[in-house]
């Protein structure tokens, strides 16, 4: 729920507001994505891959109610009918990014930025649109 005056200056410049939302959305989700791995790798010890998943999971979980909530505005909407295809739209976001990178192969650590640059765009992308017209519907 983007207040109006928000949406009547993003809509004169031609910014798609549930845009705007889902990538600051993203950004909080991804913030507390890392910042739970690096606690939980060095302050628990966990393996990265371990504290990395569980971080995954709970950013996912974040944006799933904030993009519900707020960014597509589907708050009244029950969870039985999106739950299930947001969690499959970045269950295929991860199984592309991983796929990408590893038919890629990249060697050097500049490839390798790149290569998660590229897959975060274009994972990005598709995450947006799938989310904005198969799960909710806006």
């Amino acid at each position: 729920m983007i207040s109006r005056r928000l949406k009547s200056v993003l809509s004169k410049t031609g910014i798609n507001p549930q845009l705007i939302g889902f990538l600051v959305v993203g950004g909080l989700s991804t913030v507390l994505n890392l910042g739970l791995a690096a606690a939980l790798v060095w302050g628990l010890g966990l393996r990265a891959s371990i504290a990395s998943g569980i971080g995954y999971v709970v950013g996912v979980a974040l944006g799933y109610l904030l993009n519900k909530s707020i960014t597509f505005d589907a708050g009244a909407t029950k969870h039985s009918k999106v739950l299930l295809p947001y969690l499959l739209v970045y269950a295929i976001s991860f199984a592309i990014s991983f796929g990408l990178i590893e038919l890629v192969n990249p060697s050097t650590d500049l490839q390798k930025v790149i290569t998660l640059l590229l897959a975060t765009i274009l994972t990005t992308n598709l995450n947006f649109v799938l989310t904005k017209f198969v799960v909710f519907r806006t």
